[in-house]
């Protein structure tokens, strides 16, 4: 039955073709023999993603405007949208997109904001742009500062504009396809809000058409992108070649190389320990970013200081790889965990791991006893005072190859 339902999931799900290379006949034994050489030999592509073009206009007076950095003074419906400089005063602009009905998590591939020339400009223009980091971005006020005092996004981009020579000619912003995909890959991204992006001036001008000057010439988002990968549908959603549980964006842990410094990641220390946390970015580990743990008291109990990860889904029944490279400033001992999350503290998974001075890459499996949505994983670090790095920690969940579909019969 395994076996049977595996082929079906391979033709219907997954739409790959077949080879039958002889006959079989009547009678349960050759038919289980069948499925199991057509399982071997279904091999194709999975299915592939699709780009998605989307754009979205400006759509009200409120939703471009402009603040004056040195006055604060915002202003919702002037005829045009100065880049760069109004006169002498640099302005930042705000250009509020809504109705983004992109995914959560969705793979960004492109993106720019077109205006319209409104007035020829030649100068050099310097200008640098960011979004706002929000999950559902508001409407503008002409509260002073309503512009400026919007979170940003850490991704940005320098915008250096080309001459504007021509009147009513279309002029692309540079690609901010980082900048947008920072926004859909925030936890309370939903399809539907709203976006902003915040221009922010420091010389030169370009004069574009806003929404008060003329509606149909406003600012306009566009956005390419595929969809997120779904986790559980045995089809490469998001075009990267990597299906299911072998790609990343299925694995367990967010923030797991420290590129967003410590979000998504605790910290404790108790008992009389004593320790601090930072992001080393001298290249210790893996990447750029790495987690480094000074431990200036130790007690000797290893949870009196500990760094995990809260409210990750596991599931009874499945097995689970754990990897993570380390090392230490002394011959040391730490110790990886995956526990329930709460009271009674319930440990699935422990395992005390010898690091030394030299960088490695250590690798665990376990499978998971029970069903646990809200369930940790993390290290216990407080035995020594031994300084400690760790970084690209991974939890995933184990699954065949999806290219070799055959590899499944190995554990049937």
């Amino acid at each position: 039955m395994k076996v049977f339902l595996y082929f079906l999931n391979c033709l219907v799900v997954e739409s790959r073709k077949f080879v039958i290379p002889y006959q079989i006949g009547k009678g349960s034994p050759l038919v289980l023999l069948g499925f199991l050489i057509l399982s071997g030999f279904c091999f194709t592509e999975n299915a592939k993603a699709q780009s998605v073009n989307f754009n979205r206009s400006i759509t009200t007076s409120s939703d471009d405007a402009e603040e004056n950095i040195s006055t604060t003074a915002v202003v919702l419906n002037s005829t045009d949208l100065e880049i760069g400089l109004d006169g002498s005063a640099a302005q930042i602009i705000g250009l509020r997109f809504p109705n983004i009905t992109i995914p959560k998590n969705a793979v960004i591939t492109n993106a720019y904001v077109e205006f319209e020339t409104d007035v020829a400009w030649s100068n050099s223009t310097g200008t640098i742009i960011h979004g706002q980091n929000d999950n559902d971005a508001l409407t503008f006020t002409t509260t002073n500062a309503n512009i400026s005092v919007r979170p940003k996004t850490s991704a940005s981009i320098v915008w250096n504009p080309v001459a504007w020579n021509t009147l009513d000619e279309k002029q692309n912003s540079p690609d901010i396809k980082n900048i947008i995909q920072e926004i859909v890959n925030r936890s309370g991204w939903v399809s539907g809000n709203a976006m902003a992006i915040l221009i922010t001036g420091s010389s030169g001008t370009r004069e574009a058409e806003s929404w008060d000057g003329e509606s149909t010439a406003a600012p306009k988002l566009y956005i390419t992108y595929t969809n997120p990968e779904i986790c559980d549908n045995n089809i490469d959603d998001d075009g990267d070649g990597l299906t299911d549980c072998n790609d990343p964006d299925c694995y367990k842990l967010l923030n797991r190389e420290f590129d967003q410094s410590f979000t998504f990641w605790d910290f404790y220390f108790q008992g009389g320990a004593s320790a601090t946390r930072t992001v080393d970015n001298t290249s210790q580990l893996s990447g750029i970013n790495s987690a480094q743990f000074n431990i200036s008291i130790s007690t000797g109990t290893n949870w009196h200081v500990q760094f995990a990860q809260p409210n990750v889904s596991l599931e009874a029944g499945k097995t689970y790889e754990i990897s993570f490279r380390a090392k230490a400033s002394a011959n040391r001992t730490i110790n990886a965990f995956t526990d329930f999350g709460a009271d009674p503290w319930t440990t699935y998974f422990s395992q005390d791991v010898n690091i030394t001075t030299t960088a490695q890459t250590f690798t665990y499996t376990y499978t998971q006893s029970e069903n646990r949505a809200t369930a940790r994983f993390g290290f216990n670090l407080g035995q020594s005072t031994q300084t400690v790095w760790i970084d690209n920690v991974v939890l995933r969940n184990l699954c065949y190859p999806s290219s070799h579909p055959w590899l499944w019969l190995v554990n049937f």
